[in-house]
């Protein structure tokens, strides 16, 4: 009966777009970025990189700290500085938003407590500087205690929600961040869905 109850409950967050890939973290120290070293050609004296060649790594580990950072302070208009134009989003729900208007229009409810109060606690950061892409491994946390409904369909969530598994829980995803040339992220890939709805775990909440 309990797996019932979860199954619909989660089924009700897929039609209120949740959007795993924009929640605040818990601070953890900014991790350095790769050391570029120049080589020396036969008879010059080797030397660190100049800046133009170190900054790519720069640029990428600077993107990510503000994105995060922003999504801290919960301010989605902050939060959209980082996307370029033309950039993609995936939830991770078999919807595609293209562009910051549809993008911007995925992360409304989260930022609006639709879902609760959540928040990213970041496990692994991975950065490939060549490539231009960083994956980072989380948990999501929610909080509905802060909760804010939208309809009838969401304070039923919010009940179920709350008899299931109480006012907090989590689960884990994984976000896949591609960089144009300029640092900006043009694209921004989660996954968090196993079958119909991510894994929940009280202990995570």
């Amino acid at each position: 009966m309990k797996k019932l109850i979860t199954l619909f409950v989660f089924l009700l967050f897929a039609t209120a777009l949740l959007t795993p890939g924009g929640c605040s973290k818990k601070e953890e120290p900014t991790k350095p970025a790769a050391k570029v070293v120049k080589r020396s050609e036969p008879g010059e004296k080797a030397e660190g990189a100049k800046p133009a060649e170190a900054k790519p790594a720069t640029q990428i580990v600077e993107t990510i700290k503000k994105y995060w950072d922003a999504f801290n302070a919960n301010n989605l208009d902050r939060v959209m500085t980082f996307f370029s134009d033309d950039s993609v989003y995936e939830p991770g729900d078999g919807k595609t938003h293209r562009g910051k208007a549809e993008i911007r229009a995925a992360f409304e409810p989260q930022f609006d407590y639709a879902l609760g109060a959540m928040r990213f606690d970041e496990l692994d950061r991975v950065i490939d500087v060549e490539n231009r892409k960083v994956t980072i491994r989380y948990i999501c946390r929610h909080d509905i205690s802060q909760m804010k409904p939208r309809g009838l369909s969401m304070t039923l969530l919010r009940i179920v929600a709350r008899l299931v598994y109480g006012d907090k829980f989590g689960w884990q995803g994984v976000d896949v961040f591609h960089f144009d040339g300029d640092g900006k992220i043009k694209g921004k890939f989660t996954y968090g869905w196993y079958g119909s709805r991510p894994y929940l775990q009280r202990e995570l909440g």
